[in-house]
């Protein structure tokens, strides 16, 4: 059964101020110490969108308060929480802009500032992309109302049935199955319930979202008043690939039946399928937004935990980076530390591959020696899935039709050089213009180089390249051109394209992600895209940047197969469940630490012992130590590093554009000829790499929760807003001499 509501609630007009009146028909019942305060526990309370907020206030033992909205009062809008921690009262209607809500008790007054933006975004992520295709009446859905795409909400409900296999089946409260049809299921507090869940598709920033939950259509419920099958926690699902579409897209089912089945919510949207959105600024926004309407709906989250698998992972790893706090447990699986870790790879496989294959393919006629440079033990990533059939061509050449869905459509706005100057350019670079920033001529920024880059550097060093292929290799490659062609020269980044990529974050750092607990079981992979190399850089930045990985657990199972196809780097199903296990434990644990300690702290001081790094070969798990199993065993864990590796580049996969050094004939070991060292000579006139030394423009992140609403490389929106006592207006920020969040980052450390 379909059940329509509005966008939002009706509402009320009164008093100069637009608001939705939301009467409480409680007393009164605790307080919970003589403070008086108001939070907001649905978002930031500089970033709501909607007009809606969800407040928790604290009141004065034995005291009543009267909450106020731009200085109307909202009688009985005040409810106990249920978690008996002070009161909840969502507010909802406030205009867009900034809105004063004061709470006053005993004489006594506090103030919050909320700044209210619109639901169709955007709010720190930059201008809207655009084109945009709207696809809400694909996705089950009305016709947009509006450019950005919004559409009324649409409420279904389905049950789990007790077929075998199972299946979610829709549900009609108006007209039942049999019960005996229905499953029921008992939640992780105990409640055992007909396995019917609610399903929420709406639309926000431009997307569209699906929340599904445990739910009794017969019952009420309210945030502060929620249905005791809900557990208070969130399981938030992020999809897979790498996509730069600009359209609304297409939403996936989240019938996460393990999570469900405990009383998680679960939720999902489009815009955090990485698959049609690579671009971790929209994907936070979008997840930031999807939790809002969740909290705003049901009520205050507990924790909130993330799954996925690739781009599932990258999302992960660069918004707990980037955004922390949005999610508090990560279970990445297939993992990268970040797209661009991936992207270097595709940009290099784009230019050996017409080298192999056109340009001196009787040099590489033996596989042993294509896979010496490629850092594999097979071909799959590269051409296959890096190359120009796949992510190569879709990610560099600016005039590609991959960024519009179907393809072709809207084909009038893509860029030609001549006929359409100022159309889309279809680039992984052009899809972060608000993060990097245009040059003159049009084009982003360029942020991919391989100016010095010795590729095969390793191989001809051990032997397993001759002199000849790799003095060939490097003075025929060539690179791509600003519009992603083919050039005879190597392809030149721009230094305020490097400036902004590594000053915004988007090559994840770790700094910031070294504070939340990550389980990241994997089964062995050295083949293809979603290898063991992607797995081991993140751990390398955690470690390069906070000295430790204590927050991190990497679990590892040996594989048997011969010849493996495609992607085996998800972890079998038991240990998958365990991870999930744990985790729900470890943030239990850290949830139920009231200290005064910084989370990071708390966060290694509740981890669980077996939360601990370990490998499974052949069925028998060992722990990861040094001079174990997972170390010397003839099964054990290996990594081949990636093109950038095998060319002597950093463990951590992070240097875009390496310092140079003069060429000099003794690091290499081997014996060159005289013409053989003067084409060198003339291919690296400028010199070498040098990572010994960090990269050009290679610093730590100038802040996290950064907004491009000013424009490209990002202003720090600082701490969040906290309520202040009195009437006195300005800044709500929690150290208004700290707009800059983590001043420490501005320095050009070494680290």
């Amino acid at each position: 059964m379909i059940l329509s509501s509005c966008l939002r609630r009706a509402v009320i007009v009164g008093a100069g101020v637009s608001m939705v009146l939301v009467f409480g028909t409680g007393t009164t019942l605790a307080h919970s110490d003589d403070s008086l305060g108001i939070e907001a526990v649905s978002n930031r309370a500089d970033l709501v969108s909607g007009g809606d907020v969800l407040l928790r206030v604290t009141l004065p033992r034995k005291s009543s308060g009267v909450l106020s909205v731009n200085g109307t009062p909202v009688p009985g809008a005040l409810h106990p929480a249920a978690d008996g921690r002070g009161y909840l009262a969502l507010v909802t209607g406030l205009p867009l802009g900034r809105n004063t809500i004061t709470v006053s008790a005993h004489g006594r007054k506090e103030r919050l500032t909320v700044t209210n933006h619109s639901i169709g975004g955007p709010i720190f992520s930059g201008p809207h992309l655009q084109p945009w295709l709207c696809t809400t009446a694909a996705n089950g859905l009305a016709a947009p109302l509006d450019a950005d795409c919004n559409a009324p909400t649409v409420m279904r409900f389905f049950y789990k049935n007790t077929a075998t296999p199972f299946a979610f089946v829709a549900y009609d409260p108006a007209n039942p199955p049999a019960a005996s049809l229905v499953a029921t299921t008992t939640t992780d507090r105990g409640v055992t319930v007909p396995y019917i869940v609610r399903q929420e598709t709406g639309t926000l920033n431009r997307t569209i979202y699906r929340i599904t939950v445990l739910f009794d259509p017969a019952r009420p419920w309210s945030p502060w008043a929620p249905q005791p099958a809900w557990n208070g926690k969130v399981l938030y699902l992020f999809g897979a690939g790498a996509g730069l579409q600009y359209t609304q897209g297409s939403i996936a089912a989240t019938f996460d039946d393990n999570g469900l089945s405990r009383g998680f919510a679960t939720a999902a949207a489009v815009m955090t399928n990485h698959g049609t959105n690579a671009n971790t600024k929209l994907n936070a926004e979008a997840l930031m937004m999807v939790k809002e309407r969740l909290a705003e709906t049901y009520g205050p989250i507990r924790y909130t935990i993330g799954t996925g698998c690739s781009g599932g992972a990258i999302q992960q790893h660069s918004i707990g980076d980037q955004y922390p706090g949005l999610i508090d447990g990560f279970l990445p699986v297939c993992s990268y530390p970040d797209t661009w870790s991936l992207a270097v790879n595709s940009h290099d496989c784009q230019v050996l591959t017409p080298y192999f294959n056109t340009t001196s393919p009787s040099l590489w006629t033996n596989p042993a020696h294509r896979l010496a440079i490629l850092g594999q033990t097979s071909e799959q990533e590269c051409p296959a899935q890096d190359g120009p059939p796949a992510f190569g061509g879709r990610w560099f050449p600016v005039t590609n039709t991959s960024c519009l869905v179907p393809a072709g459509v809207g084909a009038d706005f893509l860029y030609h050089p001549v006929s359409n100057p100022q159309g889309v350019r279809c680039s992984l670079d052009a899809y972060h213009i608000n993060e990097l920033g245009t040059r003159p001529d049009g084009f982003t920024f360029q942020t991919f180089d391989s100016v010095g880059v010795q590729y095969g550097l390793k191989a001809v060093q051990d032997g397993r390249i001759s002199p000849e292929q790799f003095v060939d290799l490097n003075e025929k490659i060539g690179g791509l051109d600003i519009a992603g062609n083919y050039q005879p020269q190597r392809t030149l980044a721009d230094l305020q394209g490097l400036e902004r990529i590594y000053r915004t974050g988007l090559i994840t750092y770790g700094r910031e992600l070294g504070k939340y607990p990550i389980i990241d079981a994997r089964t062995d992979d050295n083949h293809e895209m979603h290898n063991n190399s992607e797995w081991i850089f993140t751990r390398n930045r955690l470690l390069r940047s906070n000295g430790h990985a204590a927050n991190q657990v990497h679990w590892w199972e040996n594989s048997n197969v011969v010849n493996p196809v495609g992607n085996v780097s998800r972890p079998s199903a038991a240990t998958a469940l365990r991870s999930f296990n744990l985790m729900d434990q470890w943030l239990a644990a850290i949830e139920a630490d009231r200290s005064s300690q910084p989370h990071e702290k708390k966060v290694t001081r509740n981890k669980p012992a077996a939360a601990r790094d370990a490998c499974i070969i052949d069925g028998v798990e060992y722990d990861w130590t040094t001079g174990s199993a997972c170390e010397t065993h003839p099964k054990k864990f290996t990594y081949l590093g990636l093109i950038r590796m095998t060319a002597g580049g950093p463990v951590t996969n992070d240097v875009l554009k390496c310092q140079l050094k003069p060429l000099n004939r003794v690091d290499y070991g081997v014996t060159f000829t005289d013409a053989q060292w003067a084409r060198l000579q003339s291919t690296f006139a400028s010199g070498v790499c040098d990572y010994s030394k960090r990269g050009v423009a290679q610093r730590k992140p100038k802040s996290s929760w950064l907004t491009f609403a000013d424009g490209p490389g990002g202003r720090p929106l600082g701490k969040a807003p906290v309520s202040r006592s009195g009437d006195r207006h300005g800044n709500d920020h929690d150290d208004d001499d700290d707009r800059g969040g983590d001043r420490g980052n501005d320095r050009d450390d070494d680290d």
